[in-house]
Order: structure tokens, then sequence, then C-alpha cells
């Protein structure tokens, strides 16, 4: 069985120009529509009673699908292959088996075609041809609730018409080639070209098995979170304008769901029902780990700020006193804000920061750098590493920031950093979905070593906020990513007092990060005592997904 690939689906193309009328019909229709069902259909709408036989529209569909292939046009392999695919299907039918153009008098005669090439059934020949041409098949990727049928494939959530993010269910339309109409909180609108989804993976789908993916869903309240996930991915597939999607339904796409106490961040937003919101949020357990910060941390930032210093020498004289006191309470968080301070106030105070915002490596060294480190400076097992050094699990991703456990002598990362400047912009991909692609990467990887329900982490700075995630799965190809928090990074003087909640929300992510380092650890120590790797369960074979889109021009010249 197969399917047209997805990015494809609601695609129109561009061929080489050519003098037959009849191959303006792989223009004017998506390659989803490149079934001979339906070019049957178009062939018999154009030329009326006059038709053709179905035996010598078989033989023009053959010829132009071999035209379609020809390299000249230079289309994408994974679409060369299904077009080959679908000519294949109908040169495996014998021809007797298509009948000439009878008269008024012959019977009806049935072609049936197996295959993932849709259903239906057209009459080929009005008058002059009661021929029927039946083709049945069905769509893979189908979530648990919806095995077996094509609702998906045209169906959008049933509130999307209120959505303020315009991923409504006018998108599915043909007349929709304004991309302002799908902007979101998290839109793209630099990216105003034409572009194509591009699916980059070199793997062929698997079947799913349904029925033990009903007995893995994540449910709360009685509700089937799993299937509300790919009810609302499907329905991101199946829209025109995809490179104007937000970047929740690209990571959608790539089976990563985005859930935050915001419901206008949340993918639960799309699920038809908002009184699920909070349930899913309380599930997620998103303050676990979080501890509160010390009211006396809170006054030293107070004071710091309203403290005015003539040179670098006060600044510290101050911020050493801190420390002192924090060494004596022996808190671990006071002490990482006073170690902190001692650190960032000469740069905030004295130095002036708002210059240094516009580089990005700049900002990184000066303001993030000293809140990072403290993530492993006290914990051994916890190792950590700046840009230009890839992830482990896939070498063209390259995080500005990461937090890593060793083991079987391999580096196993369980928090990675992507940082942009307040005034910076992602040309491409943005940080976002790139985070994203890597916490999957991440726990993929943990899962194939028998890692149990890893869970790791991302920093995401974008906008002049600093948001933290935690990502796990709930069930197969169900990746949840939690937002943990989102707050405001510290500029000036001023926002010294967010310096305490900053300081609680690294240290929930240390926590998640010792966390899965300890389950690393568990792993490697019965490897090494078996002399052979974790047998990981036989239902995570499935649960793993792989499959990366990325949005490419569109060469629109022919």
């Amino acid at each position: 069985m197969f399917t047209c690939p997805k990015q494809y689906r609601n695609q129109t193309l561009q061929f080489q120009p050519t003098d037959l009328k009849r191959r303006a019909f792989f223009t004017s229709n998506p390659p989803e529509s490149w079934t001979f069902s339906e070019y049957v259909k178009s062939a018999m709408e154009d030329q009326g009673a006059d038709g053709s036989s179905l035996k010598t529209l078989r033989m023009n569909y053959i010829d132009d699908m071999n035209w379609i292939k020809s390299p000249k046009h230079n289309i994408p392999r994974e679409l060369l292959n299904y077009v080959t695919r679908l000519k294949e299907q109908i040169m495996n039918i014998p021809e007797e088996d298509f009948p000439s153009a009878p008269d008024k008098e012959t019977e009806r005669n049935t072609i049936t075609i197996q295959g993932n090439v849709g259903s239906g059934s057209i009459v080929c020949g009005g008058v002059m041809n009661n021929s029927t041409l039946t083709a049945h098949g069905k769509r893979t990727h189908e979530s648990p609730e919806n095995a077996g049928s094509n609702k998906r494939q045209h169906h959008d959530t049933d509130h999307s018409s209120e959505d303020n993010d315009g991923e409504s269910s006018a998108d599915d339309t043909i007349e929709d080639d304004d991309p302002k109409s799908d902007l979101s909180i998290d839109h793209h609108p630099r990216r105003v070209a034409e572009y194509a989804l591009v699916e980059e993976t070199d793997t062929d789908a698997q079947e799913e098995d349904t029925e033990s993916i009903e007995c893995d869903s994540w449910v709360v309240n009685g509700v089937n979170i799993h299937a509300k996930c790919f009810e609302h991915a499907d329905a991101c597939f199946s829209k025109k304008n995809q490179h104007q999607l937000s970047d929740i339904s690209v990571l959608a796409m790539h089976s990563i769901f985005v859930f935050a106490e915001d419901t206008m961040s949340s993918v639960s937003r799309h699920f038809g029902d908002l009184s699920l919101h909070f349930p899913i949020i309380n599930d997620l357990q998103i303050s676990k780990h979080l501890d509160l910060p010390d009211p006396q941390a809170s006054t030293w930032c107070l004071q710091a700020a309203a403290t005015s210093f003539q040179n670098k020498r006060q600044v510290q004289r101050v911020s050493l006193g801190f420390m002192n006191t924090a060494i004596e309470s022996e808190n671990h968080l006071d002490m990482v804000v006073a170690n902190l301070l001692h650190r960032m106030l000469p740069q905030v105070k004295i130095g002036g920061n708002d210059c240094s915002l516009k580089e990005e490596d700049t900002y990184v060294h000066n303001i993030l750098a000293p809140l990072l480190e403290d993530m492993s400076a006290y914990e051994p097992r916890l190792q950590r590493f700046w840009a230009n050094v890839s992830l482990s699990g896939d070498p063209q991703y390259k995080p500005d920031f990461g937090i890593y456990v060793n083991g079987l002598s391999q580096r196993f990362e369980v928090v990675v950093g992507e940082f942009k400047a307040p005034k910076g912009h992602c040309q491409g991909e943005s940080d976002t979905i790139k985070i994203g692609k890597e916490m999957r990467t991440m726990i993929n990887r943990l899962v194939t070593i028998g890692v149990e329900d890893p869970v790791v982490c991302g920093v995401l700075v974008s906008g002049g906020c600093l948001s933290t995630y935690k990502m796990e799965l709930r069930g197969p190809k169900l990746y949840v990513m939690a937002r943990l928090s989102k707050l405001n990074l510290i500029r000036t003087s001023d926002d010294l007092v967010m310096l305490p909640i900053l300081v609680s929300r690294i240290a929930q992510v240390q926590a998640y990060a010792l966390e899965t380092a300890a389950k690393v650890e568990q792993v490697c120590e019965w490897t090494r005592n078996n002399h052979s790797l974790k047998p990981s369960a036989l239902k995570l074979q499935y649960w793993l997904d792989t499959t990366s889109y990325s949005f490419k021009l569109v060469n629109t010249t022919v």
C-alpha cells in the first residue's frame, strides 16, 4: 500500500510546456489527485460523449506518467516513487480488462484497482460508455479513533474558525492564496516567497499497530488526547499555505505537540474543547521539581538594583557580602543567586548592557553563560558544551548550549539550548522548531539504549524571553513538549528582581537532567554487567518517529 507524500498532497507543480492539452490535468491538480480514476473523470468531463475508451486512456495515462518522470522535470525523489507506483498500479492490470468505447447497449463494466489511491467510483463515457472504474484504498498515519477512514484528510477542528492565528478551515480551500490569512502568534512574516514542504528523512513508512496504539494512548478525563493531537497534525498537512503555519503546527507535523499554561501557546486550543486544557496541564505536572526562591535572595537583588556604584570594586565588595551570607546559609539557590550577582553586576551596573544585546555571542557570554554554567558546576555527573558541537543523535544540528552525561563511551544529551539575541531573527527554521527536533532526537537516542521514560529539557531564548521546556513520550509517536516557564531576560539593573525566579526555573531543568542522568547510569551499569545493551520494550520499536520536514523555495520558472 502507498500514499502520496504528505508535503505534496495539496501542492500544484509546474512542468515543461507541452502541446498535449490533456497534460494540463497534472499542473492544475495536486499529486494526490493524479490517480487513474481522477484522470479518467477529468478526460470525460473535457471530452464529453466523444471521450476515448478506457484502453486509450490507460495508454495515455502511462505515457503521461513517463513524461512526468522525465529527468528534465527534476521532481523530488519521494514524489518520483509515488508516480512510479501509480504507473505500475495501472500497468499491472491486464489491458484486456479495460473495455474499448462501447455503444449505448453495452453492459456496464467494472474495473477494480487496489491500493492507496483514494476510494470511489466514476462512470466513464456518459452515454457512449457505461463502464465504471472503481478505486479502493485507505490512508496511513491514522489516529486510533479514526483507523480505516479518510476523515482526518479533510477535517479540521470544529472550533478552528474562531482561532486568532488564522489556522482555520478556510485554509483548506484552494481559493486561499493570501499567506496573511494563516497568521498566528508565532507565524513567519518574512517567509513570503512560495515554499514547499519537503520530507528530509530517507525511511520507508511503516504500518502502525492500531490495536497497540489504542491500548497505549494518552487519556485525560476519559478523552483520548493521542487522537486529538494527530487529528490536528493531519489538519495541518491538509492546509494549502503550510509555509505560513505557526511553529506549534509545524512541530505537530513532526509528531511533537507543544503544551503550555497559556492556551494561545498550546496545541490544546485546537482540540475543540478548551475544558480539556487545564486537566492536560495538571497531568503534565509542569511544577514538578520547582523550588520557590528564598526571600533573602530577592532582597539582595532589590538592594543591588537600588544601589549606585562608582566602579567595579564597589560592586564586587557588595556582591561578596551576598556570597558570604549564602555560604553560611547553605541554601543552594541562594548560593547560585549570590554567585550570579557577583558575575553579572559589573556588566549590568557599570559596563552597560544595551549595546551588547545586538550581538548574539556577546549577549550569551555576558548574560546567559553565568546562569547556565551553574547548572552543571556543582554536579559532576553533568557536563556542558557550547556552540559548534554536533548533537550526538543527529550531526546536522549544533545546539548553542548543551548538558550531557557520559556513558558507554558516548555522550547522551539531556538538555539543549538555542539562543537568539533580542534583536536577532531566524532566517529559515525557527529556533522553536529546531529545539523541538533536537529534543525529539535526544529522546529517541535514550529510548534506543533502553532508558525507560526519559525526560529531556530545552532552554530557548528568543525575543528577549527565556522559555524552558521538557519533552517526554506519552504514546506511540506522541512527543509531548511541555513549556515549563517563560520569563523576561535580565537586560537592565531594574530586571534583577527576576533573577531568583530565573534561577529556580533553571534549577528545575537541572533536576530533570539529573533524573534522566541517573537512568542513563543505571542502563550503563546493566550493560557492563550483562555485556550487551539493555533490550527495549517491543512496543517502543514503533513509538519512535524520525520523520523530518523542511521548507524549501519552489522554483516557479519553467
